[in-house]
């Protein structure tokens, strides 16, 4: 097991405080006959084969190896896996988010878009410039960290999309499914999310201070009102823009530690792709 990975009791700790709160485990007054598996052991179970990098047969594999109580087999752990909607996954991770803030306060978020692959064949893998844009067999996501005042990094969200799904529509569907209320923070994002103003308002009208870095055109300058005060806000705040590097870095080191590829032969239960 890696030096990093997190035990399976402790995640299914996390799991169970998770779905005791959201009633996920209780299949009372429900119609047909309840779960053979808790949706906490489920859960627990994804998140050790994805940390792990291990194939549904090796994940029964191992937990089989250590563990006596009853598991489900990687067929089953599929089919309830494949159930689970992006909704889920979302508030999971919002979950965690907020048991993080109870302990530290958010001053600046950082938001920025990564791809991972899924079901290539080896030889896929060594593709490049052309030839690697015309395979379709990866997500694309937007990842948002809050960034404490002692530094740290706590991951307040995701947005997952198709092949080559535009970062701005992914961040603004995070935003929009978002509950988060805090007025004042800084949004720190590349000079993408510069170029939208719909972006840009929904920053602002959440009270939030952007920090995005806005292209001038060569001939006409910047013209829109929005974009202009978005620029003086960039320029009077470069300091905190510099923070941006923590979000490439952590994208970077997850990847080193987990891999950009998924062990999945479809962009199920990753994403539904719609």
């Amino acid at each position: 097991m890696r030096r990093n990975a997190i035990d399976f009791e402790t995640l299914l700790r996390i799991t169970e405080g998770f779905c005791k709160e959201k009633g996920l485990d209780n299949s009372r007054g429900k119609r047909g006959r309840p779960p053979l598996y808790p949706m906490s052991v489920i859960l627990a179970i994804w998140l050790l084969k994805t940390m792990l990098r291990l194939s549904y047969r090796q994940t029964e594999a191992v937990l089989r190896s250590f563990l006596f109580q009853n598991m489900p087999d990687f067929s089953t752990l599929h089919y309830r896996v494949s159930t689970i909607e992006e909704e889920l996954w979302q508030e999971f991770l919002e979950w965690l988010a907020n048991k993080s803030t109870d302990q530290e306060e958010i001053k600046a978020l950082l938001v920025d878009g990564t791809g991972w692959g899924y079901g290539l064949p080896f030889y896929q893998r060594a593709k490049r410039g052309q030839e690697i844009r015309k395979i379709k067999s990866h997500v694309k996501g937007v990842i948002v960290l809050g960034l404490t005042e002692r530094g740290h990094r706590i991951v307040m969200g995701a947005s997952l999309g198709r092949a080559y799904s535009d970062e701005r529509k992914l961040f603004l569907s995070w935003l929009n499914g978002s509950k988060l209320k805090e007025e004042g923070l800084y949004l720190v994002g590349d000079k993408l999310y510069g170029m939208s103003t719909q972006v840009l308002k929904e920053i602002i009208k959440r009270g939030w201070i952007p920090v995005i870095k806005i292209e001038e055109s060569l001939h006409k300058g910047i013209k829109e009102g929005i974009r202009k005060l978005a620029a003086k806000s960039y320029n009077d705040h470069l300091d905190i823009y510099k923070k941006r590097c923590l979000i490439e870095s952590f994208i970077g080191t997850t990847k080193g530690m987990y891999g950009s590829y998924l062990e999945e032969k479809m962009n199920r239960p990753g994403i539904d792709g719609e």
